[in-house]
C-alpha cells in the first residue's frame, strides 16, 4: 500500500509526489479509513453522530465506542476516553487546542462533520494526551451546492426544548462558501435529595439534616459558523472557518433544610438564582500549497475569544420567610488566545516521508468576583472584590518520520518538545509563575499479517503529560454556599507540577468485508507526580487543595465489534450492530485501601446499538444501551466516593418520505434510573457522610430533515 493511502489519514504527517499531493487535497473521506491511519483510531461520521438527532453534543458523544460521559447535573459533563477525564483526555477543534472557558456542549452535533478518536498520541499534535484525543471537525464548504436544514423539538417532565439548524454551502470549482446555524432554547431539571450526618469525634451528638433541592436551568442558544475556501492553484488552498455562540442561561436552586438530629440548621431555606451571558467566538485561516514536486507546506492562525458575565444572588430564610442573609455577586470571565503554527511535509520517496513543524499559543484570561453580603440578624458578613489576570504561552517544536518499511509493515516515528509558562497576578494574591516542558518521543509499528484478508497489530509507545489548568494552580478561593467537609470551598495550588506518563498500545484488527470490524486492544501507562484534592479545615472553613501525589498505574482491555448482522448470523435481516465492552484497573501509590482508583475511573464500560431497516420500507428503527459501572473510588486519604451504576438507554424510528425529507422520532433515557452518591470525609476531627439522590426522566423528541 502507497504512502499516498496513509497520508490521506488524519494521523499520518507527509507527502510525496505531485500526485500525492492532489490525493491529500481531495481526499477527504479517506481520512476516515481506520484500517490505513498511521495511529489507532475511530472516525465517527456525521451521520453516524446524528442517528437520535441529539440537541447536546455530549449526548452524541456518549453513544462512541470507547467514550463515558459522567454527569454532574447543573455542574455539566466529564467527557472521557479510557474512563479518564479530568484533563487526561485531550479535546481538540479542527485539530488545535480547546481554547479556555470554550464549551464543546456548546456546538449543535448538526454542525460537525466528523469525530476522530485517537488512542495514541502522534507528534504533530499536542503531546497532551495521557488517555487519548477527541478532535471535533466542524463542516467545511463543499465545491456542490449543498443544503440542510433541522427542526427539533424535545419534551420531558413539562420542559420543552425547541432547536433549528440550518447549512448552507454553494460555489465554484476555484471559490466555495456557506454558513451554518443553529438555535435552541434547552431546559433541564434535576430534583434530588440529600442526608448529611457529621460527627465531631469525641461526640456523641451528631448532626444530621436532610436537604431537599429542585435545580432547574435554561439556556438560549445561538450558532454561526461561516467558511469560505479559495483554491488559487490545483494543490493550492486557503481556507477561512469562523464560529461564533452566544448564550444566555438562567439557572435557580432552591433547597429546603430540615433538622433531622442534633442544632438547628443555619440556613432552613435558601434559593441561589443566577442569570448569565457568554459569548465564544473562533476565527481560524489555513492556507496549504505544495513547494517543488514533493514537498508541501501548511500554515495555520486561530484567535479565540469568551467573554463571560455571570450576576448571582443568594438568599438565606428561616422557616417563616425572614431573611437571615443574602450575598450578591457579579463576576466576569474574559479569556483571549492566538494560535500559529506551521509544517513543512517531504516526501523523500514513495514509501517514506518526514514532516517538521511548530506551533505557539499565547493566551490571557481576566477574571473578576464582587460579592456583597448582608445579614438583617447580625450574622458574620463579607465583602469582597477580587480580580486576577493569567498570561499563559505555549511553544512547541516536533519532526516525524514515516516509512513503509514493506507492504506489510509500516513505522512512525515522532519526538515533539512543548514547553509552557503561566504567569498570574491578582489584588489578593501574590504574583504566581509557573514553567514546565517535556520532550515527548512517540513509535508507532503496524504489522499487516500476510495471507490474511484484512488482519493486523498496532504497537505504540509514547510519553505524554498534563498540565495543571490555571484554576488548579492560581490560589484564589471559589466558595461554596454550604461549606462543609463534603461540599469544600477550593483554592489552586502554584506549586503543581505536571504530570507525565510513558504509555504502551497493542492491538490487534480484523477488517472483514465493506466497514465490518473486529478489534481488541490493550493499553497500559504509567503517570508519575499525580494530582489529587486534598480536604482541610483552613480558617473556619473547609478547604480542597490539589496537590501532586505520587504515581500511578492505569491498564485497560477494550473490546470492538461493528458490521451487519448477516456477516455474523445467517439471516436476510438489514440489521446494523455496533458494540464494545471496556474493563480498567489503575492504581496510586499515595493510596491505600479500598476504592483506590484514578480520577474516578469507572471499572467496566459498555455498549450495544442496532438499526433495523425493513426490507422496502422508508422506516429504520434504532436504539442504543450505554452501561457505566461505578466503584468506590478514594479521591485522598480521608474522602472516598461511590456513584450508582447507570445504564442509558435509547430509542428511535425515522421514516424517509423522499430522497430529501426525513423525519425521526426519539425516546431518550428508557430506563430513568435515579442517580445515587455517596460521599464519605474521615479525618481526624470530623467524620461527615452525604447521601445524595438525583432524579432522571424520559425524554421525547421530533426531528424533522429537510434537504435542500
Amino acid at each position: 500500500m502507497g504512502l499516498a493511502m496513509a497520508l490521506a489519514a488524519p494521523c499520518a504527517h507527509a507527502a510525496d509526489s505531485s500526485k500525492t499531493l492532489d490525493k491529500v487535497e481531495v481526499s477527504g473521506a479517506a481520512s476516515s479509513d481506520r484500517k490505513d491511519a498511521s495511529a489507532a483510531k475511530t472516525t465517527v461520521s456525521a451521520a453516524e453522530l446524528n442517528r437520535f438527532g441529539d440537541a447536546s453534543l455530549v449526548d452524541a458523544l456518549q453513544r462512541i465506542p470507547g467514550l463515558s460521559v459522567e454527569r454532574s447535573s447543573s455542574k455539566g459533563a466529564v467527557v472521557s476516553l479510557r474512563g479518564l477525564g479530568s484533563g487526561y483526555t485531550q479535546l481538540l477543534l479542527n485539530g488545535d487546542p480547546m481554547p479556555q472557558g470554550f464549551s464543546i456542549d456548546s456546538i449543535a452535533p448538526q454542525l460537525i462533520e466528523r469525530i476522530e478518536v485517537l488512542r495514541t498520541a502522534t507528534s504533530d499534535m499536542s503531546n497532551q494526551a495521557i488517555a487519548g484525543t477527541i478532535n471535533i471537525v466542524l463542516k467545511q464548504t463543499s465545491l456542490k451546492r449543498r443544503g440542510e436544514l433541522k427542526l427539533a423539538a424535545g419534551h420531558y417532565e413539562k420542559q420543552f426544548s425547541p432547536s433549528f439548524t440550518v447549512d448552507r454551502s454553494m460555489g465554484s470549482e476555484r471559490f466555495s462558501y456557506g454558513i451554518g446555524a443553529g438555535l435552541a432554547d434547552l431546559r433541564d431539571r434535576w430534583p434530588s435529595s440529600s442526608v448529611t450526618q457529621s460527627t465531631v469525634l469525641g461526640s456523641t451528638q451528631p448532626q444530621r439534616f436532610q436537604n431537599d433541592s429542585s435545580e432547574w436551568r435554561r439556556e438560549r442558544r445561538l450558532n454561526l459558523m461561516p467558511s469560505a475556501t479559495w483554491k488559487p492553484g490545483d494543490q493550492q488552498a486557503l481556507t477561512l472557518n469562523g464560529l461564533l455562540q452566544r448564550s444566555w442561561t438562567d439557572f435557580e436552586a432552591p433547597d429546603v433544610r430540615t433538622a433531622l438530629a442534633g442544632d438547628p440548621v443555619l440556613f432552613p431555606i435558601d434559593r441561589l438564582v443566577t442569570s448569565q451571558r457568554a459569548d465564544q467566538l473562533r476565527v481560524s485561516g489555513a492556507w496549504k500549497s505544495p513547494v517543488g514536486e514533493s514537498a508541501r507546506i501548511e500554515a495555520k492562525a486561530s484567535h479565540s475569544a469568551v467573554t463571560r458575565t455571570t450576576r448571582s444572588n443568594f438568599y438565606a430564610t428561616a422557616a417563616d420567610a425572614s431573611l437571615l442573609l443574602s450575598r450578591d455577586v457579579g463576576s466576569t470571565l474574559r479569556d483571549r488566545s492566538t494560535l500559529l503554527s506551521g509544517k513543512y511535509s517531504h516526501g523523500l520517496s514513495s514509501d517514506h516521508a518526514l514532516a517538521f513543524g511548530w506551533d505557539a499559543e499565547f493566551g490571557q484570561r481576566a477574571e473578576s468576583r464582587d460579592q456583597t453580603e448582608r445579614s438583617p440578624v447580625g450574622l458574620p458578613t463579607q465583602d469582597l472584590s477580587e480580580s486576577y489576570t493569567a498570561r499563559i504561552s505555549r511553544l512547541a517544536v516536533f519532526a516525524q518520520d514515516e516509512w513503509e518499511l514493506s507492504r506489510q509493515v509500516s513505522a512512525y516515528l515522532g519526538l515533539r518538545h512543548e514547553s509552557l509558562s503561566t504567569e498570574t497576578v491578582g489584588n489578593v494574591l501574590d504574583a504566581v509563575h509557573s514553567r514546565s516542558s517535556a520532550l515527548s518521543p512517540t513509535a508507532q509499528l503496524l504489522w499487516r499479517l500476510p495471507d490474511t484478508r484484512g488482519d493486523q497489530v498496532r504497537l505504540s509507545v509514547a510519553h505524554t503529560f498534563k498540565t495543571p489548568t490555571a484554576r488548579e494552580l492560581i490560589p484564589r478561593r471559589w466558595v461554596v454556599n454550604q461549606n462543609s467537609a463534603t461540599s469544600p470551598n477550593f483554592q489552586g495550588n502554584p506549586n503543581l507540577r505536571p504530570e507525565e506518563a510513558w504509555g504502551l498500545d497493542l492491538g490487534y484488527e480484523r477488517h472483514l468485508r465493506g466497514d465490518a470490524f473486529l478489534g481488541v486492544n490493550v493499553f497500559a501507562r504509567r503517570i508519575r507526580s499525580v494530582v489529587l484534592n486534598r480536604v482541610q479545615f483552613v480558617d473556619g472553613a473547609w478547604m480542597e487543595v490539589p496537590v501532586n501525589s505520587g504515581n500511578a498505574k492505569v491498564l485497560g482491555l477494550e473490546l470492538e465489534a461493528k458490521g451487519k448482522l448477516r456477516q455474523f448470523l445467517s439471516t436476510d435481516a438489514d440489521v446494523d450492530l455496533r458494540t464494545q465492552v471496556a474493563r480498567y484497573w489503575s492504581a496510586l501509590s499515595a493510596l491505600s485501601g479500598p476504592g483506590n482508583r484514578l480520577s474516578r475511573q469507572p471499572p467496566l464500560t459498555a455498549s450495544l446499538s442496532a438499526d433495523w431497516r425493513p426490507a422496502g420500507s422508508p422506516l429504520t428503527l434504532g436504539s442504543s444501551l450505554v452501561f457505566r459501572q461505578e466503584a468506590l473510588v478514594r479521591m485522598s486519604p480521608e474522602q472516598t466516593v461511590r456513584k450508582s451504576n447507570r445504564a442509558l438507554l435509547d430509542a428511535f424510528a425515522s421514516y424517509k418520505y423522499s430522497k430529501d425529507i426525513t423525519a425521526r422520532l426519539v425516546l431518550s433515557n428508557l430506563l430513568a434510573q435515579d442517580e445515587r452518591q455517596t460521599t464519605h470525609y474521615q479525618g481526624t476531627t470530623v467524620d461527615e457522610r452525604t447521601e445524595l439522590l438525583t432524579s432522571t426522566f424520559r425524554t421525547v423528541r421530533l426531528t424533522l430533515d429537510i434537504k435542500l
